[in-house]
């Protein structure tokens, strides 16, 4: 999937992508939407040491974690945008 982005779309995506035919992530982490075979929009902040630090599902498909969100969880965590651990 990575490869047909970056060479169709000219995009270099520098983190794994997860492909989840069967759903077995969604169930696990607790967002499959009970109603269609999909992922309810989520966002988790997890540490280098496994912890989530930020966690948000959201309802429906408009109902989507804010840039300010994300990014005030990676402060107090003590990361920034794009940094890898």
């Amino acid at each position: 999937m990575i490869d047909t982005i970056r060479d169709e779309e000219e995009v270099e995506i520098g983190f794994p992508l997860l492909s989840d035919p069967e759903r077995k992530t969604i169930a696990a982490w607790g967002v499959a939407d009970p109603v269609r075979p999909i992922a309810l929009p989520s966002v988790f902040v997890v540490d280098p040491s496994g912890t989530v630090r930020f966690r948000q599902v959201g309802d429906t498909i408009i109902d989507r974690a804010g840039v300010d969100e994300i990014v005030g969880s990676l402060e107090v965590i003590g990361g920034e945008p794009g940094e890898r651990p």
